[in-house]
């Protein structure tokens, strides 16, 4: 009899399947922008989080909200704050000391989510926590602390239903105007334990228990449990960042490769293999680009591209070319 070490987590494949003509969008965590950076790396359709990491579900529905409307952001949207212009919406990447760059930054964004929002076919969302900050001003939950004192703030935990009741009204338009589109949640692996690891469980409790809710009322939606991965399947610390909070290199790619699995059609899957040398070769360090050897390597991706291109013709090389090509 084998010997199992490991509780592996049952993944039923997707009947809605990723193509590379299809449109995607992504909001939420960190572990979120690994997904989306998996996806973009192999010439997937992909707009990721266009204001900046998203972690409690009231961001990540304001945030769909915005580019459902295609509002623009507006100087009173932002605020003066220690020499910069920020944003309560944004990531402090987002931070400039001209308003007016700040503003532009932030509605080129919107104006890139909005442009795929027209043809979107699915949208992922990974919330992280259920625990939200609100400014006490005007209780007004913000999406980003900015580093402010923790006394501008009042700390509360988000019920399932109201997470439930946050979300259904938006599902609901979207629907309406888009019956094909799919939604997929997912949980952030990350742990956030400030508080204590009790709490945390609680939060992720929450989430887990509002999508099983949003997944009962609305057929579209489905849940991926990343989350449960790495909780039950990859339960060692040899998965996680030396902060032991964050998943590492390896857990990202064991959770990618499953979500291949259940979401990836056979034929995106098969590229995926197929490209892998090609975008190995274009990250592979060039120390010596004037050398015959390099034109010599250059010119055999170029001809593994022209074979890729008859075969997949739908997906745009152009920049593998470009690359390649400048090496000769």
């Amino acid at each position: 009899m084998s010997i199992q070490l490991q509780t592996q987590v049952t993944i039923s494949p997707s009947p809605k399947k990723i193509t590379h003509d299809k449109y995607l969008l992504l909001l939420g965590s960190c572990f979120s922008e690994h997904i989306a950076e998996k996806l973009n790396r192999y010439h997937f359709n992909v707009c990721s989080n266009p204001t900046g990491t998203l972690y409690n579900p009231c961001s990540i529905a304001s945030a769909l909200s915005r580019i459902i409307s295609a509002q623009p952001y507006t100087r009173e949207d932002i605020f003066y704050h220690q020499g910069l212009y920020k944003s309560w919406d944004h990531h402090s990447r987002f931070s400039h000391p001209d308003p007016d760059i700040t503003l532009q930054n932030m509605n080129d964004q919107l104006e890139k989510a909005c442009q795929f929002y027209k043809k979107l076919d699915f949208l992922l969302l990974t919330p992280g926590t259920a625990s939200v900050f609100c400014l006490l001003e005007n209780k007004r939950v913000v999406a980003n602390c900015h580093k402010f004192p923790q006394n501008n703030f009042h700390q509360t935990l988000l019920t399932p239903d109201l997470i439930v009741n946050t979300f259904s009204p938006i599902f609901e338009d979207l629907f309406d105007s888009s019956p094909s589109l799919n939604i997929v949640f997912s949980v952030s692996p990350v742990r956030y334990i400030q508080e204590s690891l009790h709490k945390n469980q609680v939060s992720k409790s929450h989430l887990i228990t509002a999508i099983y809710a949003l997944e009962k009322r609305f057929s579209q939606v489905c849940y991926f449990p990343a989350y449960e991965i790495m909780m039950d399947e990859l339960r060692d610390y040899r998965f996680y960042n030396q902060d032991m909070i964050h998943p590492n290199e390896t857990a990202i790619s064991i959770i990618w490769e499953k979500f291949q699995k259940a979401f990836l059609s056979e034929k995106a899957m098969s590229f995926i293999k197929d490209y892998t040398p090609v975008l190995l070769a274009r990250e592979h360090r060039i120390l010596y680009p004037e050398m015959d050897s390099t034109k010599a390597f250059a010119l055999s991706q170029i001809k593994k591209i022209e074979l890729l291109l008859s075969d997949y013709p739908e997906i745009n090389f152009s920049e593998d070319l470009r690359y390649f090509q400048s090496l000769l």
